[in-house]
């Protein structure tokens, strides 16, 4: 079992993948999915730990687990990036926390924006996006970050607007 902090994504890649004819996934809720061949990726949307097993025509098998570790909140996507005009900003809440704040702050430390976000899925992960227009930003490289109630940065990504 392996375990990795903070990924977003996990990518299997099955080695000598023509001596295997089934690739399945299982998440931590017994959910199980078949895959066609042996690069599976995956985007998690709770920490928990995923088991792929591989098996041969003559009904071998072999499986790995691997346990990610999300973060309380994310930033997902920002795009476009560069932005010009509009800038979609793509986050993600655990269940664990009900709620947070999105800023975007340019390079000399101006908060150019700030929007609190609530978790409204009671108890489970929540997926969210903003449009915002950058049209009164001026060109450059501007940070966009999640922070926690409490002021924490969970997540930050650069933004660039032409």
């Amino acid at each position: 079992v392996s375990t990795m902090p903070g990924v977003d994504m996990i990518n299997f890649h099955v080695e000598n993948e023509n001596d295997f004819t089934s690739y399945e996934l299982t998440d931590m809720h017994g959910n199980s999915t078949s895959y066609p061949n042996g690069d599976i990726t995956v985007f998690p949307a709770e920490s928990g730990c995923y088991t792929l097993c591989v098996t041969t025509e003559n009904g071998c098998s072999e499986c790995k687990t691997l346990c990610v570790t999300l973060p309380d909140a994310m930033l997902s996507s920002i795009y476009p990036n560069p932005a010009d005009g509009e800038v979609n900003i793509d986050y993600r809440l655990s269940r664990r926390i009900s709620g947070g704040t999105i800023q975007i702050i340019s390079a000399n430390g101006v908060k150019m924006y700030s929007q609190a976000v609530t978790n409204t899925t009671k108890g489970k992960t929540m997926k969210g996006s903003l449009k915002l227009s950058t049209a009164a930003y001026a060109p450059g490289q501007y940070i966009v970050r999640i922070l926690s109630s409490k002021g924490e940065v969970y997540d930050s990504k650069t933004l660039i607007v032409k």
